[in-house]
């Protein structure tokens, strides 16, 4: 399972994500779970929402032959988040990455 799920993500979601700004990497994956840590737009803006549930939830079930797969994706900070985030949810990360860039500048 991890092979498919590897090659979805190199073959489509990475490159997908790249063309936007964005990255991924694999965590780690189990028989019931798959985790990822998303970089750049692909983990901050507000559009990222919709990739995630529109995008990575099904390409991942589909490539795992897991139908009820959950999908874990962290951001650049190691912090899990859920893939259910809400626009202002989205608008606060981007707001405290923004002044973490601020302070190491």
């Amino acid at each position: 399972m991890k092979e498919r799920v590897q090659a979805a993500i190199d073959d489509v979601l990475r490159p997908l994500l790249e063309a936007d700004g964005g990255g991924v990497e694999l965590l780690d994956v189990s028989p019931k779970r798959v985790s990822l840590r998303l970089r750049g737009k692909a983990a901050y803006s507000v559009g990222g929402r919709y990739i995630r549930t529109l995008v990575i939830e099904p390409l991942l079930r589909k490539a795992s032959g897991v139908p009820t797969l959950e999908v874990v994706l962290e951001d650049e900070v190691s912090r899990p988040r859920s893939i259910e985030m809400d626009a202002g949810e989205v608008m606060r990360e981007i707001e405290e990455q923004e002044a973490r860039d601020r302070a190491r500048s």
